[in-house]
């Protein structure tokens, strides 16, 4: 991840989702999270470009560090876009 040149973060209100789904729910998160970084993945492919990673992680600073607008959000994927510099 040191090495991307850029980092995508897919964050979820999981404490809400759990609320009106029940325990699924974060199971619910997670798919949906990892459909978009298979987009992503996909897109890395088409492009013939930078190539690219995804991730499955907890960062609390992630949150911190994205807030106001992620305050309520837990990170649950990352795509690291780039390749490392040899």
């Amino acid at each position: 991840m040191g090495d991307a040149a850029a980092n995508v973060y897919v964050l979820a209100d999981v404490d809400s989702i759990v609320d009106r789904l029940g325990n699924r729910g974060y199971r619910l998160a997670q798919l949906l999270g990892g459909i978009a970084l298979g987009r992503l993945y996909l897109a890395t492919y088409a492009h013939l470009g930078p190539g690219g990673r995804g991730f499955t992680f907890y960062d609390g600073l992630v949150s911190e560090h994205l807030s106001p607008r992620a305050a309520a959000q837990e990170p649950i994927r990352l795509f690291a876009f780039g390749n490392a510099e040899e």
